[in-house]
């Protein structure tokens, strides 16, 4: 950071919109422009200001969006008046400028002074003669028109990888360039000598106890001479040690290096699996006289970071399994894309919701997309404090269309600048753990790329080079096929490697089939669509605009029903589906059985398999359906609490052929135990087949051991289905510890003839009693089923749309059974352009499928 920074954002700003070219003939004419101009806002996006001042619809309503793509097609200009503080005279002053939306023009005072090339890269650019400190200054910056960029369909040799693909249509995400600026404005002044980077590396010994920070500080005068260059080592308020060096400093960038040892150090670990504590490491840059110059202060965490192969992989075969501190990490994860189609808007509120809850959830890898914008230090802040591994790709993404990235002579050119800066900006961060080329990158022939590819082979030259530790992968999936074809044959797990897909429930005996035959050594990406709660789905559109959810309707087919839409395999497993309700319900059951057989497949082939990528967590854009486990809104799916229980570290699972059973089948199911923890412990486990009435119809239960971080077969359920049982049933599992559940996972199966779980409208609607009892922002929930029938999909949500926080949620409830959970309560933040309309109430929602939801209140939220 400069010595003296002062942020430009909170100036007036005003916007005004040209049609390309406008603005130099409106200049030599002084004359007027397209639009404006109107206030605008600073970090932020073209398209929020325009709504504020009542010029387009809410582009996130309906099909409005349609109606301001026109704003992608005009140049924008921001401008601002100010004057420099006084403690800044004397001072060499820099304009610091990132996060232009696209790149554009700068002017002071009149005076074009450089041309920004837009995306993650921060420009500073020498204004201290063309400022004054006795009148106001002007800042202009003009913005480009958004450039032709390839959609999901399109070719990848085509795409700017500075410019955010998804924003271009995605199968979550509808076509609406953003326009802005999506970094604060700042004025910097430096002293003689400046920081241009600062690079902490620590390096554990762990069986010595020790570790060594050696830090590399690259630094350059803007004015030559002597130079101290010192670093101190804290932890908390505690300082360690501290080195400095005096150097002779010139304008070109020279380096020191400076090693901090520390004896017994905290170590940082993953989610689950420990603490992360974090030390900072101050540097700061003197001149002769002793007077700071300039400084920068880098938080980090120690850990040993390797990867290994799996077990049974070939020498030839990419290490996919991270250890850390000598502990091999299944990696549970999810999708990380952007908060927002305008994510210039601030919404540090919403990145903060998703991030805990993934924390919560169990995930302990994150998959930064390719195809969204460079993650921002909010992002890797949090995922540090959080214990959630970032898996960063480089901006190459692929997908439906060609999807062979640019080799030739300038794209190289660019990368050996672009890529060298993106390493340096985050590889501070304890939480990143691997580098990726791109997202579904192939060779032109339909395999995955390898660094055969020029530029793939430039990106993991550049990472050996300047982030050594962390593992490269050329892009995911990196295995020999993109997806497994479960018809064929494959001699070795090496040949599956890493591998996405298939997208979907692929139903009740195939679903089930095809994932307990994969033997991929690392499961990229998995994702299966799901309809949104309906009451997003009203905040979104007019009750008569929502049904039916078909791609005949405009509204599903814009948002995300073109891609995701699953109406047919609905009904053929419900029957009809009458309205949005149970429409919803059925579509949210199948994505959470979906996801959750998937993870525990995965989980069951631990160390064979090194973790499985769930295909997406979060979405930018407010979908009737897609994959996320989470709405735009920061509202949890059923899949989201499917995936926390599956993530579970001690959990004990189900594995069988299919849902479908016939009257006189022999019903088998083994049971397994996943444990992440290094220790072993005597546990207790149960099974219990239950009709829908919650008559047990078998059961067994019986004593084990939880092998340390391992998966192991305990046993096996069997049951004579009677010839004349036509009906859905429950398989309960559980796993206890003296008495004490630990963990439960509930299935469901139907003998019934196709659709085979229709019977579940018809039978005896549930009846629930609700109680919430609220302490400061916590609260606890008793849910008591006083009804003669399983009630199926009990949820506590909150009808105004806030925020409630916990993972035990989206249960099934045998008559007599009581179940109590704890939640924390929030309000609603970060930017969903006003969408959502109810106010705070004292309320929440307890709905189960076929019955209406259950409403109880409670004293004044704190």
């Amino acid at each position: 950071m400069a010595l003296i920074e002062h942020v430009l954002d909170e100036h007036a700003w005003t916007l005004r919109g040209y049609y390309p070219g406008q603005w130099q003939a409106a200049s030599s004419r002084r004359g007027g422009c397209a639009v404006g101009p109107l206030p605008a806002t600073v970090p932020g996006a073209v398209q929020a200001d325009l709504l504020a001042a009542g010029l387009i619809p809410n582009p996130y309503r309906e099909e409005q969006s349609r109606l301001s793509e026109w704003v992608a097609a005009r140049e924008w200009e921001y401008a601002t008046t100010f004057t420099p503080p006084m403690p800044l005279q004397g001072k060499s002053l820099f304009l610091a400028l990132d996060g232009l939306d696209p790149g554009g023009t700068i002017i002071v005072n009149g005076e074009v002074l450089v041309e920004h090339p837009g995306g993650p890269l921060s420009l500073e650019t020498d204004v201290t003669a063309l400022l004054t400190f006795d009148r106001e200054n002007e800042l202009r910056i003009r913005l480009h028109e958004a450039p032709p960029q390839p959609n999901q369909f399109g070719a990848l040799d085509r795409a700017l990888v500075t410019r955010p693909r998804f924003t271009y249509q995605w199968d979550f995400a509808t076509r609406y360039p953003p326009i802005g600026l999506g970094r604060p404005v700042r004025l910097l002044a430096l002293g003689r000598f400046r920081l241009v980077n600062v690079w902490v590396r620590p390096q554990v010994h762990l069986h010595d106890g020790e570790a060594v920070v050696s830090t590399t500080i690259a630094f350059h005068a803007l004015k030559e001479g002597g130079c101290e260059v010192r670093t101190s080592l804290k932890c908390g308020e505690a300082l360690l040690s501290t080195e400095h060096a005096l150097v002779s400093a010139g304008k070109a960038v020279q380096e020191v290096r400076h090693e901090h040892f520390i004896a017994q150090p905290r170590l940082w670990w993953p989610n689950g699996y420990g603490e992360q504590p974090l030390y900072e490491m101050v540097t700061e840059l003197f001149d002769a006289r002793g007077d700071l110059c300039d400084q920068q202060r880098v938080t980090f965490g120690i850990r040993d970071l390797r990867f290994v192969r799996n077990d049974g992989a070939a020498p030839t075969a990419f290490p996919y399994t991270v250890l850390v501190n000598d502990t091999p990490i299944f990696l549970k994860g999810g999708y990380l894309l952007p908060r927002d189609h305008l994510y210039a808007m601030p919404n540090e509120g919403k990145v903060v919701r998703l991030l805990r809850m993934a924390r919560d959830a169990g995930v302990n890898c994150l998959h930064a997309f390719a195809g969204g914008p460079w993650e921002d230090e909010t992002v890797y802040r949090q995922c540090d404090a959080l214990g959630l591994l970032i898996w960063q790709d480089f901006p190459l993404c692929g997908s439906q269309g060609g999807s062979t990235p640019a080799g030739d002579t300038q794209t190289l050119a660019q990368w050996e600048i672009l890529g060298p800066a993106l390493l340096a900006s985050r590889r501070n961060h304890p939480a990143l753990a691997i580098w990726c080329g791109g997202h579904e990158l192939t060779d032109g022939q339909g395999h995955p790329a390898t660094c055969q590819h020029p530029t793939l082979a430039l990106l993991q030259r550049l990472v050996r080079e300047h982030d050594p530790d962390r593992l490269f992968l050329p892009t995911s999936p990196s295995g020999a096929v993109f997806m497994v074809d479960p018809r064929a044959v494959y001699k070795t797990s090496a040949e599956q490697g890493d591998v996405h897909g298939p997208w979907g429930y692929l139903g009740p005996e195939r679903h089930y089939q095809y994932h307990d035959g994969l033997n991929a050594m690392l499961y990229g990406a998995y994702g299966c669509g799901g309809a949104t709660h309906p009451s997003t789905m009203r905040q979104l559109a007019d009750e008569e605009r929502l049904w039916p959810p078909t791609t005949d309707n405009p509204l599903w087919a814009h948002r995300g029903g073109l891609c995701w839409s699953d109406l047919p395999r609905l009904e053929m497993l419900f029957g009809e589906l009458p309205d949005l309700d149970s429409y919803a319900q059925a579509s949210q059951f199948l994505q959470a059985e979906a996801v959750r057989y998937a993870i525990e497949a995965s989980r069951r082939r631990k160390w064979r398999s090194s973790g499985m990528i769930l295909w997406h967590l979060n979405e930018p854009w407010p979908n009737l359906i897609c994959p996320a486990l989470i709405d735009y809104f920061g509202h949890a799916k059923p899949a989201y609490y499917a995936a926390a229980n599956a993530f579970r570290p001690e959990a004990i699972c189900a594995r069988f052929e299919k849902i479908a059973w016939q009257p006189g089948d022999m019903f088998l199911a083994e049971l397994y135990l996943i444990n992440s923890r290094e220790t072993a412990r005597a546990l207790e486990w149960s099974w219990t087949l239950y009709d829908l009435a919650g008559n047990a119809l078998a059961g067994w239960c019986a004593e084990t051991l939880s092998h340390p971080n391992a998966a192991s077969r305990v046993g096996t359920v069997r049951w004579m289905i009677p010839k004349d049982f036509t009906h859905p049933f429950l398989l309960r599992a559980t796993v206890s510890n003296h008495g004490r559940t630990i963990h439960h996972n509930d299935y469901l199966f139907s003998c019934a003839p196709p659709p085979m779980f229709a019977p579940l409208s018809a039978h005896a609607p549930a009846s629930l009693a609700v109680q919430a009892h609220p302490k400061g922002s916590h609260l606890t929930v008793r849910i008591e089923n006083t009804g003669t029938a399983a009630a199926f999909g009990v949820t506590v949500s909150r009808p105004d749309g806030h925020w409630l926080y916990g993972i035990d949620n989206y249960r099934h409830l045998l008559p007599g059974e009581v179940w109590t959970a704890q939640y924390t309560i929030a309000a609603r933040e970060g930017f969903d352009m006003g969408l959502w309309h109810t106010a705070e109430e004292p309320e929440i929602a307890v709905s189960a499928w076929y019955m209406l939801p259950v409403l109880a209140r409670w004293g004044a939220l704190v």
